[in-house]
Parts: structure tokens; sequence; C-alpha cells
């Protein structure tokens, strides 16, 4: 890490001479009429379309991670995909290794694999320029069209080559899904969609002006041309030819000086102080990244669990999931388990209406944080300390997506099976991974925003049920919309389009669903099978 950090610091070093030599040989001195017709109310578009850029390009690196089951908090990636944006001052943009680096150091992660993935963001970067390059004038697409084509086929030649030769590249299987290249893909076209849009922003912003469409071939072009030579961030090359492109579609010499140099302070220099904070901070952290499972992770949130959702939702949710639960239970049905109980809210809201139910989690953070009044036990429930047939039904909310995958999923499920009487109910209640803007959120946003979840977490599809070994799949109900943070104001408006909702064709694609299933097998069976 040492070394790795002192040979970006000399290529940023590199970067910094080169940038000087550059401004020194061309002797570029704008007016200063051009300079002073900046509109600062630009300032704040321009920063907010690069950071949009920035962010989605993180959203493509933890999908493609995710896609070779590399699985990193999404904070923690976050940081250090921050940290690495330094990377873009070094030739060829290499200083990115330092994310790739830093992962290997302190998640273990295969080095390789992380170089291929690294890689293979490369290739989409350049597939979307050269596709918005070949869009944005139909009528001189040809050399875009040509070189798309090229590089798709260099790009499946290498990957036979590789596969070939003993070395299947894991990142092409990963994406060998049309569903999940063309995700990488539309991310990429969003990202830098968006970055050329800086063009057309920057040149208004002194008060000339150019197409947006204009604007897109000139970004895509000076920066494929500026890549292409390997120098530091493009200098020398993305900035000249941006600059004789805006003059080719009449802007003055002086006001495509100024306009480029906002468009390049705007993109490239805050992705560069970005950059450097982020380093900054994760060189301080050293490697003090929580490790662990996920009775780990709430053992460390637990103290701050009951804030992480405001009142108004979390009162709502509880009335709605209880009610279910009650309803889904049989006659005679009164002895449960709270599978991973957490505070013990819904444990003592069953109870309250006469069902004698016990609370286990494997968090003692979580448990301490709920209070007294609920008998608990500070256990997993991949191994429940209750004894064979001794319950009528046992429920978990939003637990099954921390079970870490198939494995404990099937381990969870022999547990329940096995504390279950004959005809006794395992009821689910999960997020539900089919609504794909919840899924996003989920994923990549509220793990940022709150510490409830990692985004490491694995989503189980409703339609698993049927599968469920020692269970018959008997209902799935579909139930929310809105996300957590509808104000409480708005709550009451919009609860009326939800319940429609609910109730709709659309209600597959709800934010929650609840499944419930009935056991089949007995104990002795079980044991057998397993």
């Amino acid at each position: 890490m040492g070394r790795l950090l002192w040979v970006n610091l000399g290529l940023l070093a590199l970067g910094a001479l080169v940038a000087g030599a550059w401004l020194l040989a061309t002797s570029v001195e704008p007016s200063s009429e051009a300079l002073a017709a900046f509109r600062f109310g630009y300032a704040l578009p321009l920063l907010a379309i690069s950071a949009l850029c920035v962010w989605v390009r993180f959203v493509r690196w933890q999908f493609m991670l995710r896609r070779v089951d590399v699985r990193v908090p999404t904070r923690e990636s976050l940081s250090l995909y921050l940290a690495s944006l330094v990377g873009i001052a070094t030739p060829a943009h290499v200083g990115e290794v330092l994310r790739c680096v830093f992962l290997r150091r302190r998640r273990g992660v295969s080095l390789p694999l992380l170089l291929e993935v690294l890689v293979a963001e490369r290739v989409f970067d350049v597939l979307a320029l050269l596709a918005l390059g070949a869009c944005a004038r139909p009528g001189e697409a040809g050399p875009f069209a040509v070189a798309l084509v090229v590089l798709t086929l260099a790009v499946g030649l290498v990957a036979g080559l590789a596969r070939a030769a003993g070395y299947p590249l894991r990142v092409s299987r990963a994406l060998a899904s049309p569903a999940d290249t063309a995700s990488a893909l539309a991310l990429s076209l969003v990202a830098w969609g968006a970055a050329a849009l800086l063009v057309a922003l920057a040149v208004r912003s002194i008060g000339a002006s150019v197409g947006v469409a204009d604007g897109v071939r000139v970004y895509a072009l000076s920066t494929l041309l500026g890549a292409a030579t390997l120098t530091p961030a493009g200098v020398g090359t993305t900035g000249s030819v941006a600059i004789l492109e805006l003059q080719e579609l009449g802007v003055a010499f002086d006001a495509s000086v100024v306009a480029v140099s906002i468009l390049r302070l705007a993109s490239t220099g805050f992705a560069l102080a970005v950059g450097a904070v982020f380093l900054w901070v994760e060189l301080r952290r050293g490697d003090v990244w929580q490790r662990g499972d996920a009775a780990a992770h709430f053992d460390v949130v637990g103290a701050s669990y009951a804030a992480q959702l405001a009142p108004h939702v979390w009162s709502r949710l509880l009335e709605r999931k209880t009610d279910m639960l009650a309803a889904a239970l049989p006659d005679g049905a009164t002895r449960g388990v709270d599978l991973g109980c957490g505070l013990g809210d819904q444990a003592r809201a069953l109870r309250e209406r006469g069902y004698a139910v016990v609370g286990v989690d494997p968090s003692g953070a979580l448990l301490g944080a709920g209070g007294g009044g609920l008998p608990l036990a500070r256990a997993s429930a991949l191994a429940l300390p209750l004894r064979d047939a001794s319950l009528d039904f046992a429920y978990a909310v939003g637990v099954w997506h921390h079970l870490g995958g198939a494995e404990g999923e099937a381990a969870a499920l022999r547990e329940a099976a096995r504390v279950l009487v004959p005809g006794g109910r395992l009821l689910i209640h999960e997020t539900n991974p089919r609504n794909p803007f919840y899924r996003l959120y989920m994923g990549y946003v509220f793990p940022i925003l709150k510490s409830i979840d990692e985004g490491v977490e694995r989503w189980v599809d409703p339609g698993s049920w049927e599968a469920a070994e020692g269970f018959a799949l008997r209902e799935v109900r579909y139930f929310t919309f809105l996300p957590d943070f509808v104000p409480r104001w708005l709550l009451r408006w919009l609860a009326p389009l939800e319940a429609r909702l609910e109730a709709s064709g659309l209600r597959g694609y709800s934010v929650h669903y609840f499944a419930v299933l009935e056991r089949v097998s007995s104990p002795t069976e079980l044991r057998r099978e397993a």
C-alpha cells in the first residue's frame, strides 16, 4: 500500500507538470471580458451534474462488483471509490487501481478480479462515449460507429482468447446476461450523457450558445481523443480538441477557452477535489471499517436503531404487519417465536393481542436497546434454543435478506420447521426485489442515509418460497408502495392511492411482501432429510 501510494503521488505530480507545461506552451490568455462574462448562477448546476456523473459511475461500480459476487458495504465502497478519483490525474487513469488495492487489503478480495471489473468499467466508458458521439450527429456518425463495432469485436475476441487459454474472465461471465450488460451500459450512458451536458451549459454560462447535441459530440470526441493519448486527465488533448470544436461551431476563441476551462474545472477539477478529500480520509481511517456478519453490524448500530426510521412510518408499518400476522394465524395458534426480533416491537404488539411470543436475535445490542417486558434469547435463526414441535408459528420481519444467501436461508428453514408443530405457520415479511426502483434505493441510497442495512443484503424473490423445503406456500400478499421518507402530512393524502395500487395488477411491484407458509414435514423427517 505504501509503495502504491508513492507511485500514485508521483503520477499526480507528473500530471501537474504536464498540465503546467501545456499551459505555458499554448500561452492561453483569454481576455478579461470573456472571463468576466461568467454567470455564477451556473456554478451550482455545473457542479450538480458533475456530482450526478460521479454518483452514477459509482452505482455502476457497485453493481458490477455484485455481479461477480463481491459484496462490500455501500458506505465503504463509496468512500473508496471517491478516494480513487485522484487517479484521473495519472496517465491512463492507472491511479484508480487504488480502490482495488484498498479492497484487497481490507476485505481480502481477489486483486485480479477487481482489476477485471476496473477494465470492464473503462470498456463501458468508451462504449458509452462512442454511442453518444454517434447519436449526437447521425449524419456524421460514421467514425464513431466504426470504432464502436471494432471495440465490441475486440472485447469479444479478448474474452474468447482468455477462455481458450484457461483463464475465463469472471466479469465477462457475470455480465453474460443481456439484462446485466444492458444495465451496465445504461448506467454508463446516463453518467456520460449527464457529463456531456456540461459543454452546452458551460458555453451558455458565458453568454454564448451551442446546441445540446453539438455539445454532446464535442464532449465525446474530446474525451475519447484525450483518453487515447494516455496523458493525465487528457491534458494537452481534451481541452485543445474541445476548443477547436467549439470554434468550428461559431464560438469565439476567447469564449471557447473560458468555456472549456469552466468545463474542466466543473468536471475534472471537481472530481480531483473530492478524490483528494476522501483519499485523506481513507489514509487516516486505516483498516477500521467493520468486518463481520449481520449480528456484528447490528451490535454496532443497536443503540441508534430506533432512530433510523421516522416514528410515523415505523408505527404505521408496525400496525399493518401486526394485522397481517394475526390474520394469517389459524384459530388456536398462540405459541410463537419472533426470528430476529430486534427491538422487540413486533413481538410486544402480538403479546398485547394475547399471543405467547418469545423473541430471539443474535445481536445483544439490539436486545438490550429494546428494553424489558418480553421473553428474549440471544440466538440466531440458524440455531434456535427451542424444543422440537413446540410452537404454533414463527415469523421473521426483514430478517431473511440478512442470512447470507441460499445456505443460511436453508438452515433457517430447517430450524423453523423443526420447532413448529405439523401444520404450523412460518410467516415471512421481506422487501420485494421485483420493484426495481426500491431495489435501487435499498441497495445504493438507503445504506448511505441510514445504518440499518449495509447494501450487501441478498434479497429474496417472493417466487422462491414455492420451493421452500418442508413447507407449502399458502399465500403471498404484496403491500406498501410508499417509501420510508414520505413526510407525515403527505402520507395521509397518499394512503388511498397506495391502497388502490395494492389491489391493482401492479401489486406485484410493491415495496414489501408477506409470505405465509405451512409446515408439512415432521421434525424426524426433517432431520433425516438434512
